[in-house]
């Protein structure tokens, strides 16, 4: 769908935005984020709190998601320590201490962490410049998963990873269960063992293809550098975010699955 975080379909896919991103002079605030995005497989929203406190000293991250309520624990790894050091660098040469990771330090911040907006056009204005479209908040995690399921590692694996309870909609999250496309793997993956017996439940496969929408309406509007509209929808439960030239349309109807809560 046109202005909705899409998943890279590579590493190496992955790799060339952080290159561009990474040739940011000014900071290493977006590098450091795609990065840590990637490596955890965490949702902005939840991203976006983390302290040096959270990270420095943990083998895992105990985080709890704020759009599901499920506590997730992903590993700390060595490339996130890495980025943490890197912004902690970058950050004590800054005019505003801060306890977040992800926080410019300037004074126009406060110390406060950047906004998904400011993030959302970055990793847009970069993702161009490195071949893609519709890259933003939810890629790199996204992106995570589609190159873990073209690893081979199970989706019921790549489910837990993210913090989805559904398997089936974890396909879908991904892009790899969109138009209906059928893909033997993931049949033979989405296998149910009950009671000893191999089970195929062809009445799983329709759900590939089928995801809940729900319409928004009343966006929140702001013009990026690019001269576009970016458009936020909102409630309580999904965050939606479109860019298109012009006027935000009032309503829009979105798949709940590409919310970037």
């Amino acid at each position: 769908m046109k202005g909705i975080s899409q998943a890279l379909k590579s590493a190496d896919d992955v790799k060339a935005v952080a290159a561009e991103l990474q040739r940011n002079a000014r900071s290493n605030l977006f590098y450091c984020l795609w990065v840590f995005m990637y490596e955890s497989g965490l949702r902005i929203s939840d991203v976006l709190k983390l302290k040096y406190e959270d990270v420095e000293g943990q083998s895992h991250l105990k985080v709890k998601q704020e759009k599901t309520g499920n506590v997730v624990r992903p590993k700390v790894t060595a490339a996130m320590l890495s980025v943490v050091a890197q912004r902690k660098a970058e950050q004590a040469a800054m005019p505003v201490k801060t306890a977040f990771i992800f926080s410019k330090g300037d004074l126009r911040s406060k110390g406060h962490a950047v906004t998904r907006n400011t993030v959302f056009t970055e990793f847009g204005k970069m993702g161009r410049r490195a071949g893609f479209s519709n890259v933003g908040c939810h890629t790199p995690r996204k992106s995570r998963g589609r190159v873990m399921f073209d690893a081979g590692v199970a989706i019921e694996t790549i489910a837990h990873f993210l913090g989805q309870t559904d398997p089936r909609s974890t396909m879908y999250y991904i892009g790899s269960g969109r138009a209906g496309r059928f893909n033997r793997g993931v049949f033979f993956r989405m296998v149910i063992n009950m009671k000893g017996l191999i089970v195929l439940t062809l009445a799983l496969l329709p759900a590939l293809a089928t995801a809940g929408q729900i319409t928004m309406v009343n966006p929140q509007e702001e013009q990026t550098e690019s001269g576009k509209t970016l458009c936020t929808y909102h409630n309580s439960i999904y965050l939606f975010t479109y860019v298109i030239k012009g006027k935000c349309p009032y309503a829009k109807t979105f798949n709940t699955e590409d919310s970037e809560e």
